[in-house]
């Protein structure tokens, strides 16, 4: 019983630090003038408009696109509501908020972090832009910059978003495998 115990608790401190190492790497910012901004999908309320999380993403990418950082930007997200998908959610509040529609580019194909990625980088190569800025919460950051390397974006400039509220703390967590499986995947 001893060494399940032990065991255990060597478990729990393993997972704490990756969370601790990942969520400082999430904190910290890769600030610089990109090709495309890319703004993830994170989910829409019923009636159409984005959720705190998705709200708080977008708001900073209307600042980031406000001091230059990025002259266009994808905004990705497949699911959605009433035959809106996230990407066309995420566009109308850019757009709303003073972003230029030429310079949203909507992808409604994006179903998780890695097609983001992907298609993100099938139009960088189209266009022969060369770096991206990413803009997610802490804790999806470091993924999200795994999934841009591993697609092939060279380049990776970021920022995160900040709305903090307890179930963050069960993010944080998840990262850890997703992490680790895209890790492994890449």
């Amino acid at each position: 019983m001893r060494r399940f115990l032990i065991a255990g608790l060597i478990v729990l401190a393993v997972i704490s630090l990756a969370m601790l190492v990942l969520a400082l790497s999430g904190l910290r910012e890769h600030e610089g003038r990109a090709d495309i901004g890319v703004v993830p999908g994170a989910s829409i309320n019923s009636d159409g408009t984005p959720r705190p999380y998705l709200k708080v993403r977008l708001d900073k990418a209307v600042q980031a696109y406000r001091q230059g950082r990025f002259p266009r930007i994808m905004v990705s997200g497949g699911k959605g509501v009433k035959g809106r998908t996230e990407a066309d959610v995420m566009a109308a509040y850019l757009i709303k908020h003073g972003v230029p529609a030429g310079r949203i580019i909507k992808d409604s194909a994006a179903y998780n972090t890695a097609a983001t990625a992907e298609n993100l980088k099938k139009y960088m190569d189209r266009r022969k832009l060369k770096s991206a800025f990413a803009i997610t919460q802490f804790f999806h950051m470091p993924r999200m910059r795994l999934a841009l390397s591993c697609a092939g974006v060279k380049t990776v400039y970021s920022s995160s978003a900040w709305f903090l509220w307890f179930p963050d703390l069960y993010s944080i967590f998840r990262e850890v495998p997703a992490y680790a499986y895209y890790w492994w995947k890449c």
